[in-house]
Protein backbone atom coordinates (compact mmCIF):
# COMPACT_ATOMS: atom_id res chain seq x y z
CA UNK A 1 0.00 0.00 0.00
CA UNK A 2 1.41 3.33 -0.98
CA UNK A 3 1.54 6.21 1.41
CA UNK A 4 0.67 9.62 0.10
CA UNK A 5 2.32 12.52 1.83
CA UNK A 6 1.01 16.03 1.36
CA UNK A 7 3.42 18.90 1.95
CA UNK A 8 1.75 22.22 2.50
CA UNK A 9 3.90 25.34 2.69
CA UNK A 10 2.35 28.60 3.84
CA UNK A 11 4.40 31.78 3.85
CA UNK A 12 3.66 35.30 5.02
CA UNK A 13 5.73 38.40 5.53
CA UNK A 14 4.63 38.42 9.18
CA UNK A 15 5.11 34.68 9.83
CA UNK A 16 8.41 33.11 10.88
CA UNK A 17 9.93 30.19 9.02
CA UNK A 18 11.08 27.58 11.54
CA UNK A 19 13.44 24.61 11.38
CA UNK A 20 14.40 22.60 14.45
CA UNK A 21 17.50 20.50 15.10
CA UNK A 22 18.89 19.06 18.33
CA UNK A 23 18.53 21.78 20.96
CA UNK A 24 18.39 24.58 18.38
CA UNK A 25 15.73 26.34 16.39
CA UNK A 26 16.47 28.14 13.15
CA UNK A 27 14.06 30.88 12.29
CA UNK A 28 13.66 33.53 9.58
CA UNK A 29 11.91 36.73 10.60
CA UNK A 30 10.92 39.93 8.86
CA UNK A 31 10.84 43.27 10.68
CA UNK A 32 8.03 43.25 13.23
CA UNK A 33 7.54 39.48 13.14
CA UNK A 34 7.76 37.29 16.25
CA UNK A 35 8.30 33.65 17.10
CA UNK A 36 8.17 31.57 20.27
CA UNK A 37 10.66 28.71 19.92
CA UNK A 38 9.49 25.20 20.90
CA UNK A 39 9.82 24.30 24.59
CA UNK A 40 10.10 27.96 25.60
CA UNK A 41 7.61 30.65 26.62
CA UNK A 42 9.72 33.56 25.37
CA UNK A 43 8.61 35.45 22.26
CA UNK A 44 11.41 36.75 20.03
CA UNK A 45 10.58 39.81 17.92
CA UNK A 46 12.76 41.31 15.17
CA UNK A 47 12.53 45.04 15.99
CA UNK A 48 14.68 46.34 13.13
CA UNK A 49 18.10 47.33 11.80
CA UNK A 50 20.06 50.52 12.43
CA UNK A 51 23.36 51.91 11.20
CA UNK A 52 23.72 49.54 8.25
CA UNK A 53 27.19 50.31 6.89
CA UNK A 54 27.79 46.92 5.23
CA UNK A 55 29.64 46.93 1.94
CA UNK A 56 27.10 47.19 -0.93
CA UNK A 57 26.59 44.18 -3.15
CA UNK A 58 29.02 44.20 -6.08
CA UNK A 59 31.21 46.93 -4.58
CA UNK A 60 34.84 46.60 -3.54
CA UNK A 61 35.35 47.83 0.02
CA UNK A 62 38.34 47.91 2.35
CA UNK A 63 36.02 47.01 5.26
CA UNK A 64 33.01 44.72 5.31
CA UNK A 65 31.08 47.24 7.40
CA UNK A 66 28.55 46.49 10.12
CA UNK A 67 24.83 46.49 10.80
CA UNK A 68 23.05 46.62 14.16
CA UNK A 69 20.15 44.20 14.63
CA UNK A 70 17.78 44.76 17.54
CA UNK A 71 15.61 41.96 18.94
CA UNK A 72 13.01 42.06 21.69
CA UNK A 73 12.65 39.03 23.96
CA UNK A 74 9.40 38.77 25.94
CA UNK A 75 9.06 35.92 28.47
CA UNK A 76 5.48 34.97 29.30
CA UNK A 77 4.54 36.79 32.49
CA UNK A 78 7.92 38.50 32.69
CA UNK A 79 9.68 41.59 31.45
CA UNK A 80 10.84 42.21 27.92
CA UNK A 81 14.56 42.37 27.29
CA UNK A 82 16.43 43.90 24.34
CA UNK A 83 19.16 41.98 22.55
CA UNK A 84 21.45 43.80 20.12
CA UNK A 85 23.55 41.80 17.65
CA UNK A 86 26.07 42.92 15.02
CA UNK A 87 27.13 41.47 11.69
CA UNK A 88 30.77 42.61 11.81
CA UNK A 89 32.42 40.21 14.23
CA UNK A 90 31.65 36.61 15.18
CA UNK A 91 31.59 37.37 18.91
CA UNK A 92 29.04 40.15 18.34
CA UNK A 93 26.71 37.94 16.33
CA UNK A 94 25.72 35.93 19.43
CA UNK A 95 24.10 37.15 22.61
CA UNK A 96 22.03 35.93 25.55
CA UNK A 97 18.96 37.35 27.23
CA UNK A 98 15.71 36.15 28.78
CA UNK A 99 16.92 32.57 28.96
CA UNK A 100 17.84 32.28 25.29
CA UNK A 101 21.09 32.20 23.37
CA UNK A 102 20.63 33.73 19.89
CA UNK A 103 23.05 33.81 16.99
CA UNK A 104 22.60 36.03 13.93
CA UNK A 105 23.22 33.80 10.88
CA UNK A 106 22.30 36.21 8.12
CA UNK A 107 20.81 39.62 7.40
CA UNK A 108 19.18 40.31 4.05
CA UNK A 109 19.12 42.13 1.73
CA UNK A 110 22.59 43.57 1.35
CA UNK A 111 22.93 47.33 0.75
CA UNK A 112 23.01 48.53 -2.84
CA UNK A 113 24.89 51.45 -4.31
CA UNK A 114 21.98 52.58 -6.48
CA UNK A 115 19.06 52.05 -4.10
CA UNK A 116 18.27 52.83 -0.47
CA UNK A 117 17.03 49.92 1.60
CA UNK A 118 13.51 49.96 3.01
CA UNK A 119 13.85 49.78 6.84
CA UNK A 120 10.83 47.47 6.91
CA UNK A 121 12.25 45.19 4.24
CA UNK A 122 14.96 43.40 6.21
CA UNK A 123 14.96 39.67 6.98
CA UNK A 124 17.08 37.96 9.64
CA UNK A 125 18.08 34.35 10.03
CA UNK A 126 18.55 33.36 13.67
CA UNK A 127 19.68 30.28 15.56
CA UNK A 128 17.95 30.07 18.95
CA UNK A 129 18.99 27.77 21.81
CA UNK A 130 18.55 27.70 25.60
CA UNK A 131 20.83 30.18 27.35
CA UNK A 132 22.90 29.84 30.50
CA UNK A 133 20.38 31.96 32.39
CA UNK A 134 17.34 29.95 31.30
CA UNK A 135 16.45 29.07 34.89
CA UNK A 136 16.83 32.65 36.13
CA UNK A 137 14.33 34.48 33.90
CA UNK A 138 12.22 36.87 35.96
CA UNK A 139 8.56 35.86 35.92
CA UNK A 140 7.14 38.93 37.68
CA UNK A 141 6.83 42.37 36.05
CA UNK A 142 9.59 44.85 36.82
CA UNK A 143 8.36 47.80 38.89
CA UNK A 144 11.12 50.36 39.54
CA UNK A 145 10.92 52.60 42.58
CA UNK A 146 11.30 56.36 42.30
CA UNK A 147 14.83 57.25 43.39
CA UNK A 148 16.34 54.11 41.86
CA UNK A 149 20.10 54.71 41.75
CA UNK A 150 21.80 54.62 38.37
CA UNK A 151 25.28 55.11 36.98
CA UNK A 152 25.15 58.92 36.83
CA UNK A 153 21.64 59.84 38.02
CA UNK A 154 18.78 58.53 40.12
CA UNK A 155 15.52 57.72 38.37
CA UNK A 156 12.81 60.30 39.01
CA UNK A 157 10.10 60.31 36.32
CA UNK A 158 8.85 63.49 34.69
CA UNK A 159 5.11 63.97 35.33
CA UNK A 160 3.07 63.13 32.19
CA UNK A 161 1.66 66.67 31.96
CA UNK A 162 5.14 68.15 31.88
CA UNK A 163 6.31 65.60 29.31
CA UNK A 164 3.58 66.85 26.98
CA UNK A 165 4.37 70.49 27.77
CA UNK A 166 8.05 69.90 26.99
CA UNK A 167 7.20 68.38 23.62
CA UNK A 168 4.76 71.24 22.93
CA UNK A 169 7.44 73.81 23.73
CA UNK A 170 9.89 72.08 21.38
CA UNK A 171 7.17 71.91 18.69
CA UNK A 172 7.83 68.22 18.02
CA UNK A 173 6.44 66.99 14.70
CA UNK A 174 6.56 63.68 12.77
CA UNK A 175 9.64 64.97 10.92
CA UNK A 176 11.70 65.07 14.14
CA UNK A 177 14.08 62.57 15.69
CA UNK A 178 13.71 62.96 19.45
CA UNK A 179 16.32 61.56 21.86
CA UNK A 180 16.30 61.15 25.62
CA UNK A 181 19.49 60.49 27.57
CA UNK A 182 18.92 58.53 30.76
CA UNK A 183 15.50 57.64 29.39
CA UNK A 184 14.27 55.71 32.45
CA UNK A 185 10.94 54.03 31.83
CA UNK A 186 10.77 55.52 28.34
CA UNK A 187 7.97 58.01 28.86
CA UNK A 188 9.58 60.92 26.95
CA UNK A 189 10.40 58.66 24.02
CA UNK A 190 6.97 57.02 23.93
CA UNK A 191 5.20 60.40 24.13
CA UNK A 192 7.28 61.70 21.20
CA UNK A 193 6.58 58.54 19.20
CA UNK A 194 2.84 59.02 19.82
CA UNK A 195 3.20 62.34 18.00
CA UNK A 196 4.62 60.52 14.99
CA UNK A 197 8.27 61.35 15.62
CA UNK A 198 11.06 58.83 15.52
CA UNK A 199 12.30 58.57 19.09
CA UNK A 200 15.38 57.04 20.72
CA UNK A 201 16.08 56.47 24.40
CA UNK A 202 19.53 55.76 25.84
CA UNK A 203 19.47 54.12 29.27
CA UNK A 204 22.22 52.42 31.26
CA UNK A 205 19.93 50.17 33.35
CA UNK A 206 18.97 47.08 31.27
CA UNK A 207 15.83 46.49 33.35
CA UNK A 208 14.58 50.00 32.53
CA UNK A 209 15.40 49.45 28.85
CA UNK A 210 13.33 46.26 28.92
CA UNK A 211 10.47 48.01 30.71
CA UNK A 212 10.55 50.83 28.14
CA UNK A 213 10.34 48.37 25.25
CA UNK A 214 7.34 46.68 26.85
CA UNK A 215 5.57 49.98 27.38
CA UNK A 216 6.30 51.11 23.83
CA UNK A 217 4.79 47.86 22.58
CA UNK A 218 1.72 48.37 24.77
CA UNK A 219 1.38 51.95 23.49
CA UNK A 220 1.49 50.77 19.87
CA UNK A 221 4.62 52.78 19.02
CA UNK A 222 7.32 50.09 19.08
CA UNK A 223 7.99 50.76 15.39
CA UNK A 224 8.95 54.38 16.11
CA UNK A 225 10.47 54.09 19.60
CA UNK A 226 13.92 52.56 20.00
CA UNK A 227 15.68 51.98 23.32
CA UNK A 228 19.42 51.45 23.57
CA UNK A 229 21.31 50.18 26.58
CA UNK A 230 24.34 52.41 27.02
CA UNK A 231 26.14 55.35 28.58
CA UNK A 232 24.44 58.66 27.84
CA UNK A 233 27.80 60.44 27.70
CA UNK A 234 28.90 58.14 24.86
CA UNK A 235 25.63 58.25 22.92
CA UNK A 236 25.56 59.16 19.22
CA UNK A 237 23.37 62.27 18.94
CA UNK A 238 24.01 62.85 15.23
CA UNK A 239 20.46 61.95 14.17
CA UNK A 240 18.66 64.00 16.84
CA UNK A 241 16.73 67.16 16.03
CA UNK A 242 15.29 67.39 19.56
CA UNK A 243 16.67 66.33 22.94
CA UNK A 244 14.04 65.88 25.69
CA UNK A 245 15.86 65.46 29.00
CA UNK A 246 15.49 65.36 32.78
CA UNK A 247 19.04 65.57 34.10
CA UNK A 248 20.87 67.23 36.97
CA UNK A 249 22.91 70.41 36.44
CA UNK A 250 26.25 68.57 36.69
CA UNK A 251 25.11 66.12 34.00
CA UNK A 252 24.00 69.01 31.81
CA UNK A 253 27.26 70.88 32.36
CA UNK A 254 29.24 67.81 31.31
CA UNK A 255 27.07 67.47 28.20
CA UNK A 256 27.37 71.19 27.36
CA UNK A 257 30.19 70.84 24.79
CA UNK A 258 28.28 67.99 23.16
CA UNK A 259 25.16 70.16 22.93
CA UNK A 260 27.05 73.05 21.34
CA UNK A 261 28.59 70.73 18.74
CA UNK A 262 25.14 69.76 17.46
CA UNK A 263 23.73 71.43 14.33
CA UNK A 264 22.51 75.00 14.91
CA UNK A 265 18.79 75.04 15.59
CA UNK A 266 18.72 71.69 17.38
CA UNK A 267 16.16 72.00 20.17
CA UNK A 268 16.97 70.94 23.74
CA UNK A 269 14.03 70.85 26.12
CA UNK A 270 14.62 70.25 29.81
CA UNK A 271 12.68 69.52 32.98
CA UNK A 272 13.40 72.15 35.68
CA UNK A 273 17.21 72.22 35.65
CA UNK A 274 19.13 74.59 33.39
CA UNK A 275 22.44 74.13 31.63
CA UNK A 276 24.85 76.07 33.89
CA UNK A 277 25.54 79.61 32.62
CA UNK A 278 23.26 79.08 29.58
CA UNK A 279 19.92 80.89 29.80
CA UNK A 280 16.97 79.19 28.12
CA UNK A 281 15.38 80.75 25.05
CA UNK A 282 11.86 79.94 26.27
CA UNK A 283 10.22 78.60 29.43
CA UNK A 284 6.78 77.28 30.28
CA UNK A 285 5.35 76.44 33.71
CA UNK A 286 2.41 74.19 34.49
CA UNK A 287 -0.40 75.80 36.52
CA UNK A 288 -1.40 74.32 39.89
CA UNK A 289 1.77 72.25 40.01
CA UNK A 290 3.94 71.49 43.06
CA UNK A 291 6.92 69.50 41.75
CA UNK A 292 8.71 69.33 38.40
CA UNK A 293 6.60 72.07 36.86
CA UNK A 294 8.86 73.97 34.44
CA UNK A 295 9.96 73.19 30.89
CA UNK A 296 12.96 75.03 29.45
CA UNK A 297 13.79 75.26 25.75
CA UNK A 298 17.20 75.92 24.23
CA UNK A 299 18.16 76.32 20.57
CA UNK A 300 21.72 75.30 19.80
CA UNK A 301 23.31 78.55 18.55
CA UNK A 302 25.51 78.81 15.49
CA UNK A 303 29.14 79.73 16.28
CA UNK A 304 29.69 83.36 15.20
CA UNK A 305 32.52 84.58 17.42
CA UNK A 306 35.34 86.15 15.41
CA UNK A 307 35.86 88.67 12.61
CA UNK A 308 33.68 89.00 9.53
CA UNK A 309 33.95 90.99 6.31
CA UNK A 310 30.40 92.15 5.63
CA UNK A 311 28.38 94.40 3.35
CA UNK A 312 28.23 96.90 6.22
CA UNK A 313 31.90 96.86 7.23
CA UNK A 314 34.18 94.72 9.36
CA UNK A 315 32.20 93.00 12.09
CA UNK A 316 33.87 91.58 15.21
CA UNK A 317 31.73 89.47 17.53
CA UNK A 318 32.12 87.77 20.89
CA UNK A 319 29.62 85.12 21.92
CA UNK A 320 28.18 83.70 25.12
CA UNK A 321 25.89 80.91 23.96
CA UNK A 322 23.02 82.70 22.12
CA UNK A 323 24.02 86.23 23.23
CA UNK A 324 26.46 88.17 21.03
CA UNK A 325 28.12 91.58 21.20
CA UNK A 326 30.90 93.38 19.37
CA UNK A 327 31.79 96.20 17.03
CA UNK A 328 31.23 97.22 13.42
CA UNK A 329 33.90 99.34 11.71
CA UNK A 330 32.64 101.29 8.69
CA UNK A 331 32.80 104.78 7.22
CA UNK A 332 31.19 106.18 10.37
CA UNK A 333 33.91 104.80 12.62
CA UNK A 334 33.61 102.05 15.19
CA UNK A 335 30.14 101.37 16.54
CA UNK A 336 28.86 98.85 19.09
CA UNK A 337 26.52 96.05 18.13
CA UNK A 338 24.62 93.56 20.26
CA UNK A 339 22.20 90.80 19.49
CA UNK A 340 21.04 87.20 19.81
CA UNK A 341 21.00 83.94 17.95
CA UNK A 342 18.07 81.58 17.61
CA UNK A 343 19.79 78.62 16.10
CA UNK A 344 21.29 79.89 12.85
CA UNK A 345 19.18 83.08 12.80
CA UNK A 346 21.28 86.10 13.86
CA UNK A 347 19.67 89.39 14.87
CA UNK A 348 21.89 92.41 15.61
CA UNK A 349 21.06 95.92 16.77
CA UNK A 350 23.21 98.80 15.48
CA UNK A 351 22.30 102.32 16.62
CA UNK A 352 18.63 101.34 16.76
CA UNK A 353 18.73 99.58 13.39
CA UNK A 354 17.95 95.85 13.25
CA UNK A 355 20.16 93.68 11.06
CA UNK A 356 19.23 90.07 10.37
CA UNK A 357 21.15 87.27 8.69
CA UNK A 358 21.26 83.51 8.52
CA UNK A 359 24.52 81.88 9.58
CA UNK A 360 25.61 79.32 7.02
CA UNK A 361 28.95 78.01 8.22
CA UNK A 362 31.43 80.79 7.40
CA UNK A 363 28.84 82.96 5.63
CA UNK A 364 26.25 85.48 6.72
CA UNK A 365 23.29 85.58 4.36
CA UNK A 366 20.70 88.36 4.59
CA UNK A 367 19.18 91.29 2.77
CA UNK A 368 20.57 93.85 5.23
CA UNK A 369 23.72 91.97 6.22
CA UNK A 370 25.84 89.46 4.37
CA UNK A 371 29.49 88.54 4.51
CA UNK A 372 32.19 85.94 5.14
CA UNK A 373 34.24 84.96 8.15
CA UNK A 374 37.85 86.16 8.22
CA UNK A 375 40.15 83.18 8.72
CA UNK A 376 42.25 83.28 11.88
Amino acid sequence: MRSIVFLIVVTSIASPVLAQTAGETRVTLRVGASTTPPKTTTAVTFVGVSDDSRCPAGARCVWAGDATVTLRLQPAGGEARPLVLHTARAEQRTGEAAGLRITLERLEPSPRVDQALDPAGYTVGLVIAPGADAAQVRTTPYDPEIGLAGKDVVWVPTPPALVERMLDLAKVTPTDVVMDLGSGDGRNVIAAARRGARAIGVEYNPDLVALSMTRAQEAGVAGRAVFLEGDMFAADLSKATVLALFLLPDNLERLGPTFLAMPPGTRIVLNTFTVPEWLPDETATLPDCEHWCTALLYYVPAPVAGRWTTSRGELTLSQGFQVVAGTLVDGNGTRNVEGRLRGAALTLTLDGETLQAAVDGDRLVGAALNGTRIAK
